[in-house]
């Protein structure tokens, strides 16, 4: 295989941070989604706790509303 051109090489390096550049956005995503997911487990929990504490000052087949 010959060497390559200046401009081959150059080609190659912008290629190279090009794709550095959209696997930092991606990992940017990927992160977000993470901490949404996360998110919304903490406050479902957070939810359920809360319901069953409700739930268990109510006496036997008491309604409140």
């Amino acid at each position: 295989m010959g060497q390559l051109s200046a401009e081959q090489i150059l080609q190659e390096r912008i290629n190279h941070h090009v794709a550095a550049a959209l696997d930092a956005q991606i990992g940017g995503v990927e992160a977000a989604a993470l901490g949404k997911s996360l998110a919304l487990q903490w406050g479902l929990q957070n939810l359920a706790s809360l319901t069953e504490a409700i739930a268990s000052q109510l006496r036997p087949g008491e309604v409140r509303g």
